[in-house]
């Protein structure tokens, strides 16, 4: 499931990272909690880089929702 994040956030941005990724079963549905780094460089907000990835964990097969923490890259 790792993996199939990482690549739906590199859907939005190649320059996308995952990390501190983990899963937690509540009531019916299974939470996807983890960090997108969004680099200083990627054009869309943290909020709609959020938002997006939201919205597509939403539709993948299976009861997810995506509980996201954006770290932006400062670093050039």
């Amino acid at each position: 499931m790792k993996e199939k994040i990482c690549q739906l956030a590199k859907q939005i941005d190649s320059r996308i990272t995952i990390h501190d990724f983990r899963m937690v079963a509540v009531d019916g549905h299974t939470n996807l909690v983890f960090d997108a780094e969004v680099p200083f460089e990627v054009e869309k907000k943290p909020d709609a880089v959020k938002a997006e990835i939201e919205e597509r964990v939403e539709v993948l097969e299976g009861n997810f929702k995506a509980v996201v923490h954006i770290d932006q890259s400062y670093i050039r």
